[in-house]
């Protein structure tokens, strides 16, 4: 049988592999199996339930050695030390996988879930972690560099490519525009952005942003030039620069241009539950249909709702429309 000084000798002349001392030794190795996909390379002992065990384990390219604590070698577990030093680092595809993955087999998700400075999901205080059965520390999530996207220049302006992080300036973005119906700026390329739906409107005197409609997620509005008209649960509100319009889910609403000048209105949406069959819909209101922004029957269907009003066609950005 080889020992462990045979199996150390094979290794590469430099290397550091950890080792984890733990109670219940072949319980633990069986657990990292399981919840970690772990391939037992060498093991030495643990024939039995009552001998001692060490193993060594490997996860991808990474090995790691498990062993019965020896107290009269100075080799406790972290139950017989109440804590730990030494937190591992699992790099993985799917954290939240392996995370419930691992408290459906014993192990307690220790800590909340944030990301850090080199983007790895991991855990310390308020980031997120798992405690082995063995009370062993790990971490685990994605190491990666989020990809740049590609800005292709188009005839109305540059389209992201890719999902990954852009600098676009709203000057050279594409944008949509219509007569009596103001414009908007368009940052998002293909594919669009699955969590935040983000654009920049110019709204003129009287030109509504939509039609009066509630979503199932919430939506905010920032004015950041001008004056502007808030119609919300049928009552109006004047809006100036710096106001934030804060709309929860579920609340009736529409913007619609004021003053004696053109207004610019940043509008953030999330997307979560406001994407599908269930979004929202679009509500009947007088003081909606005074401000030609409301629909006179109630329904779900945008193609409806705006069948009345000029489509906004695509266009490149006018000088003079920002500030």
């Amino acid at each position: 049988m080889e020992t462990v000084g045979d199996i150390a000798s094979q290794a590469a002349q430099v290397s550091v592999s950890p080792e984890l001392s733990v109670r219940r030794g072949r319980e633990a190795i069986e657990f990292y199996k399981a919840a970690f996909g772990a391939a037992e390379t060498h093991r030495v002992g643990g024939t039995d339930e009552n001998e001692e065990v060490v193993a060594q384990l490997s996860v991808g390219n990474a090995s790691f050695w498990v062993s019965d604590e020896s107290p009269p070698n100075k080799n406790f577990s972290p139950e017989s030390l109440g804590g730990t030093t030494v937190r591992l680092l699992l790099i993985v595809q799917d954290p939240h996988s392996v995370v419930e993955r691992a408290v459906a087999l014993g192990a307690s998700e220790s800590l909340r879930w944030k990301r850090n400075m080199v983007g790895c999901w991991d855990g310390s205080k308020t980031r997120s972690g798992i405690t082995g059965r063995s009370g062993s520390r790990w971490s685990n999530g994605p190491l990666h560099m989020a990809p740049e996207s590609q800005l292709e220049p188009t005839q109305h302006g540059l389209v992201p490519k890719g999902d990954g992080w852009f600098v676009l300036n709203a000057r050279e973005a594409r944008w949509r525009h219509a007569q009596e119906r103001g414009a908007v700026c368009v940052f998002e390329g293909e594919p669009e952005f699955s969590q935040l739906g983000i654009n920049l409107f110019l709204l003129g005197p009287g030109e509504p942003m939509a039609m009066y409609h509630w979503e199932a997620d919430q939506e905010d509005f920032l004015v950041l030039a001008g004056e502007a008209l808030l119609i919300v649960e049928g009552e109006e509100r004047p809006l100036r620069q710096w106001d934030l319009v804060h709309c929860p889910p579920g609340t009736k609403h529409v913007i619609v241009g004021a003053g004696v000048g053109p207004c610019v209105v940043l509008a953030v949406g999330a997307r979560d539950r406001s994407t599908g069959p269930d979004w929202g819909g679009y509500s009947v209101d007088e003081a909606a249909l005074r401000h030609g922004a409301g629909v006179e029957q109630e329904t779900t269907d945008p193609k409806q709702a705006y069948g009345r009003v000029t489509r906004r066609e695509p266009t490149a950005y006018r000088e003079g429309w920002l500030p």
